[in-house]
């Protein structure tokens, strides 16, 4: 009888490196993800006790005054507000079956990371687009479809002396109208190195990148002081679907038109400001780990999971601009 204890079985497993595996979802998950190239990645939290970010947002202290010869010049006391963002966990896992890895077909490891990688960066953009949406930087311009003259108005919001770049996120069924105005330079027309990666062109100052993530309401809450719907505990969910920073005790109003809600975001610093925060930093806790585990007889489990949390820690660089959903 052959020694049984001699025999050398190979498994997925015995070829398996977490690393390697780690560092392929990484690159792909930056390569999917379309708020890659405006978010500031905040990795300080590695390694570091607790699970709850508080971040400052500071007040401007105003414009300096004329002052006298020997005049004391008085301080201003830096006023500021925190907001708080809980680290969360992330993950995805597959299995890959024996029969899959014994058919020979295709590149069954390959074929999981990519689709763990697809998974997570879903989900990390999708969060960190949602942040965007509690600037309470609104322009609304629901009279008609995006234009031109409605981005326009949306910039207008951030009140610049000089024009900074800036980034405008569409959604798809938005870009025919948009490239068919007079306005829209597409980017054939412009050197690649003066666009954010992936635009497809400009217009009113800002570079176009379309994402479906935009969000689209056919119906949707404004705060109004003379609005007919007070928020409470029993809407409050349903109301900060559309309106994210909506508080109980809030006076809004109902609107039912078809909207997009198009954030502008801001890239640059300010002259003035030229240590300000990125408008959503993403503060990372831990990257993405693979791990895996033979399940014998079936088949080999790969989890890839990711510790963090974006936030919105600039709202002076966004500005959302809501634009007429049209068939």
């Amino acid at each position: 009888m052959a020694d049984l204890s001699k025999t050398t079985t190979l498994v997925n497993g015995d070829v398996f490196d977490p690393q390697v595996v780690s560092d392929m979802i990484n690159a792909k998950v930056k390569k999917k993800a379309v708020m890659t190239g405006y978010v500031t990645v905040d990795n300080t939290l590695e390694g570091v006790a607790g699970s709850t970010v508080t971040v400052p947002k500071w007040g401007y202290i105003g414009e300096a005054v004329d002052l006298k010869e020997g005049e004391t010049i008085d301080s201003t006391k830096m006023a500021y507000t925190t907001s708080q963002y809980g680290i969360k966990k992330i993950g995805k896992g597959v299995t890959l079956t024996d029969e899959a890895q014994l058919s020979g077909f295709g590149n069954p490891l390959g074929t999981a990371t990519s689709q763990i990688a697809m998974s997570i960066s879903e989900k990390l953009d999708n969060d960190r687009v949602n942040v965007l949406y509690e600037s309470k930087n609104i322009c609304d311009k629901t009279s008609s479809a995006i234009t031109y003259e409605s981005i326009v108005d949306g910039v207008d919001v951030f009140g610049e002396e000089e024009d900074s770049k800036k980034v405008i996120l569409i959604h798809s069924k938005q870009k025919t109208q948009l490239r068919k105005d007079a306005n829209f330079i597409a980017n054939d027309k412009i050197a690649s190195e003066l666009l954010v990666t992936g635009a497809i062109g400009r217009i009113a100052g800002c570079d176009v990148v379309v994402s479906n993530k935009v969000q689209k309401f056919d119906s949707w809450y404004k705060l109004d002081e003379k609005g007919t719907v007070t928020v409470d505990n029993s809407n409050l969910a349903e109301i900060q679907k559309s309106l994210p920073y909506a508080k109980i005790g809030n006076k809004v109003t109902k609107v039912e038109t078809p909207t997009y809600f198009n954030p502008i975001i801001k890239l640059d610093n300010t002259a003035e400001t030229e240590d300000d925060m990125s408008a959503v930093t993403y503060f990372l806790k831990r990257g993405n780990l693979a791990e895996h585990e033979r399940q014998i007889g079936v088949g080999d489990n790969i989890v890839c999971t990711a510790y963090g949390m974006p936030a919105l820690t600039n709202e002076a660089k966004v500005v959302v601009l809501r634009t007429k959903a049209t068939k």
